[in-house]
């Protein structure tokens, strides 16, 4: 009965003393010219190079609405979630735009037609490589560059009085839908 008491005892401290998984929030300050992005990330369990988390994006610029990035991620060389990492992450957003579509005529003229206030769903996948690191006890700061492909679902071509207007957007290049997206995030640790 002392040897049942004493191991109990043992994995009482032993597990008391083991540390828990890290746990980290990061903010994106840089997005602050058409987003906020925030990001929650945790270890799935302690010494695991592996974590999941989320980033939460609101956007205000041209494209108002939020996506949310399911992500996993693998470090490296350190299960301290301070290293060198790969991400792969999912995605779904809402978003409500002013489109602008345009026909050039035969004699250069531009002709503009404006659709306001289109709703739309969209979803999507990214990979990339990032790293990240503790510039104080428990400051991190967190940078990656991924490749993503998010849906833009609004009609690409319209037709308006005999005229094929095409849609002019910058989904893809600086907007949610972004194909190449950096990311440099300040947080700490839980």
């Amino acid at each position: 009965m002392n040897d049942l008491k004493n191991f109990l005892i043992f994995l009482f401290f032993f597990n008391y003393s083991q540390s828990q998984p890290i746990k980290v929030i990061t903010v994106a300050p840089l997005g602050l010219v058409n987003k906020v992005r925030v990001k929650y990330e945790s270890q799935l369990s302690e010494n695991n190079c592996v974590t999941v988390g989320s980033f939460f994006n609101l956007y205000y610029g041209f494209y108002p609405g939020f996506r949310l990035d399911p992500f996993l991620r693998y470090y490296f060389f350190s299960e301290k979630l301070n290293n060198f990492y790969t991400i792969l992450k999912i995605g779904v957003g809402y978003f409500l735009a002013d489109l602008t579509y345009q026909h050039i005529t035969s004699t250069n003229d531009t002709l503009k037609y404006e659709k306001n206030n289109y709703k739309f769903f969209t979803y999507g996948l990214g990979v990339g490589l990032g790293y990240q690191w503790n510039i104080a006890k428990n400051i991190i700061i967190d940078s990656f560059v991924n490749f993503n492909f998010f849906s833009f679902n609004a009609p690409k071509l319209i037709t308006l009085n005999n005229l094929e207007y095409k849609l002019i957007h910058f989904w893809h290049t600086t907007g949610p839908g972004a194909i190449i997206n950096a990311h440099i995030g300040i947080g700490f640790k839980l």
